[in-house]
């Protein structure tokens, strides 16, 4: 399922610069999921914390994100980890690859047809490691730039709004707001009335700063 790493980046927020922490939470309250879509969904929540530290490159988001993975396996599955990787293993597995891509190309219209070669490895494409593996590559090869993360993940096709989501949530937590196109977020706003998201958003902020 995609519905925890689409859901889960605020809590990326609430943990900000503290992404083995952010992990863990992203790993506990994706409760409807589990597997390697739980595992992705956990992610994703330590690359939005990551991306949160003054600095940061895109690069250290991706380790950060990638160590807090195997830190979290190896505590959960003690010294037989290696064991479990059908369950923590296609993710990396399939992420490393990527961003060998994306790396290269720094461009995310040509990482496209490599990332459809390497992730023809099954008939679902509305799943959480597709959905991990093209939003972070995308990030990557858009070298964090919030807009071309976004369009380069609705141009790549197929489970397009999953990855565009999760790709916008990571590059925004990367640049900050003041990179969000106005236009995009009258957009977003007027589709939405009866939530204002603004608000939540900065309330959430406030917090995120008095925790700090």
């Amino acid at each position: 399922t995609n519905g925890a790493i689409m859901a889960n980046s605020p809590l990326g927020l609430v943990t900000a610069c503290r992404p083995t922490e952010a992990y863990q939470l992203g790993f506990d309250l994706a409760w409807f999921t589990d597997g390697y879509a739980k595992s992705a969904s956990a992610i994703m929540v330590a690359a939005v914390a990551a991306a949160m530290r003054p600095g940061c490159t895109v690069d250290e988001v991706i380790v950060s994100a990638r160590d807090a993975h195997i830190d979290f396996t190896k505590r959960r599955e003690g010294e037989h980890w290696p064991s479990f990787l059908y369950r923590y293993g296609p993710n990396l597995m399939f992420l490393d690859k990527a961003l060998e891509i994306a790396r290269d190309a720094r461009d995310v219209f040509q990482i496209r047809e490599p990332l459809y070669e390497l992730l023809e490895w099954g008939h679902l494409f509305s799943e959480a490691t597709h959905t991990l593996v093209v939003a972070l590559s995308m990030f990557v090869a858009a070298e964090g730039d919030f807009e071309k993360s976004i369009i380069g993940s609705i141009m790549y096709g197929r489970d397009k709004d999953s990855y565009a989501s999760v790709a916008g949530a990571l590059a925004g937590a990367y640049r900050g707001d003041s990179e969000i196109r106005q236009d995009w977020l009258r957009t977003v706003v007027a589709a939405n009335p009866s939530v204002d998201m603004d608000d939540y958003s900065r309330r959430l902020v406030e917090i995120i700063v008095k925790e700090h």
